[in-house]
């Protein structure tokens, strides 16, 4: 047990509309055979990533939720915006920034530039994993970064995600 979450790409391809005109194929597959799609395809939902034991992730999207209604409830969708994602994404790069200082005996030693704790908390939970500020909190973080830079997010909001997580 404990927290699994996942973050979707929801794509709306216009087939549940008459006035749209889409030249659209889709082809599904299972084990080598076609699969029969008996209705028009509206939308197209796609994992985007998968996160693990990732606290600080489910809480600042609890935050994002309370901002919206409610908070992140068990398995439960939570959409998000493009503009939400460019938000985790400044913040991953701020809590990630390293800088380089001298310390008590001279020697240069790298640390963080920002507070993780300030900009992207850890959050408690029977479930939730560890709420300490260690590797696996920045591996997470550097993650996180990295599938949102893969993204290539745009602010002009044409674009909407799924976040879901049980516990």
């Amino acid at each position: 047990m404990g927290l699994d979450q996942y973050l979707y790409e929801k794509t709306y391809v216009g087939e549940e509309f008459n006035h749209i005109e889409a030249d659209l194929t889709i082809k599904l597959t299972h084990n080598g055979k076609d699969v029969y799609i008996p209705r028009p395809v509206s939308y197209i939902i796609s994992q985007m990533h998968y996160w693990r034991k990732a606290n600080q992730i489910q809480d600042w999207v609890n935050d994002k939720a309370l901002e919206y209604g409610e908070g992140v409830q068990n398995g439960v969708d939570v959409n998000l915006s493009e503009r939400d994602l460019i938000e985790l994404e400044d913040i991953c790069v701020k809590v990630l920034e390293r800088e380089v200082i001298r310390n008590e005996n001279d020697i240069e030693v790298s640390k963080a530039k920002n507070n993780a704790e300030d900009l992207l908390p850890t959050s408690h939970g029977f479930f939730f994993g560890s709420d300490e500020y260690d590797e696996y909190y920045y591996t997470v973080v550097g993650a996180t970064l990295e599938m949102l830079q893969g993204l290539k997010l745009k602010a002009d909001g044409t674009r909407s995600f799924i976040y879901n997580a049980d516990w």
